[in-house]
């Protein structure tokens, strides 16, 4: 074959690769038709192809990981509009579809179950039952037994709520008058009657000192209670605490009327 039969063979095998691209190569939606490329002879079709060729590039890097496969179509289509791209060449690379071996699964056999084991598998469909633990005796809580009467530990744990009231010092007397009714638990109510009214005279006492005039008439209230007839030696009591003792008297007359 002479010179010009090899020219004319490799024009038309230019124009048959060509055609074959073009063909992949076609304009997406509001796209110019035919679609432009950047050397195209129009400047302005090539102005506008450069510049969509940066759109593309930067939308393809930005879905690379998210969606590789939407990320190859940019970059193929980045190569139409501009065949001499190796940002594109590189995109396509990094973006190629890998094809994984899965060999077909002949057959698959089902290990037999012991006799136990296929008890329990086809229990996994019956209903929940649930049981719930009723009490028993053995779990109740042993009854704790009210410590043992000791009259002189109560009566000196008084003793020493009625030395705090004298020496004035009045929030140690509450204290004090809190511990020595622990000490009478256990007592009879006959034992009891007498220093429970003692104590509650000593609270008040304490609660008017520091200004605490609602809370010593309860504590009045308690002691009229306990002994209606109760009398204070006004020798040996603040008037402050015989006047309140009146008011709780009357207080207590008029909520029997």
């Amino acid at each position: 074959m002479n010179a010009r039969g090899l020219s004319g063979l490799l024009i038309v095998s230019l124009l048959l690769a060509r055609v074959a691209g073009a063909s992949s190569c076609l304009a997406w939606p509001g796209e110019p038709t035919p679609l432009p490329s950047r050397d195209d002879p129009d400047a302005l079709r090539g102005l506008w192809a450069e510049l969509r060729v940066q759109e593309l590039v930067a939308a393809a890097r930005a879905s690379e990981s998210a969606a590789p496969l939407s990320a190859q179509r940019l970059w193929r289509h980045v190569q139409c509009l501009d065949p001499s791209n190796r940002t594109a060449a590189a995109g396509l690379e990094r973006t190629r579809v890998v094809a994984v071996a899965r060999p077909p699964i002949v057959a698959l056999r089902k290990p037999a179950l012991e006799p136990a084991e296929a008890v329990a598998w086809t229990d996994l469909g019956a209903p929940l039952r649930v049981r719930v633990a009723l009490p028993t005796a053995s779990r109740k809580a042993p009854r704790r037994e009210p410590p043992a009467w000791d009259a002189r530990a109560a009566d000196a744990a008084i003793g020493e709520a009625r030395e705090q009231l004298q020496a004035a010092r009045f929030e140690e007397a509450l204290a004090a008058a809190e511990q020595a009714r622990e000490k009478l638990a256990g007592a009879g109510a006959a034992e009891r009657r007498r220093r429970d009214v003692e104590l509650d005279v000593l609270t008040a006492t304490a609660q008017l000192a520091l200004g605490r005039g609602d809370a010593a008439q309860r504590s009045l209230g308690r002691a009229l209670a306990a002994d209606p007839e109760l009398r204070l030696e006004p020798s040996r009591t603040p008037p402050k605490v015989l006047r309140a003792l009146e008011q709780a008297r009357a207080t207590r007359r008029a909520g029997e009327h």
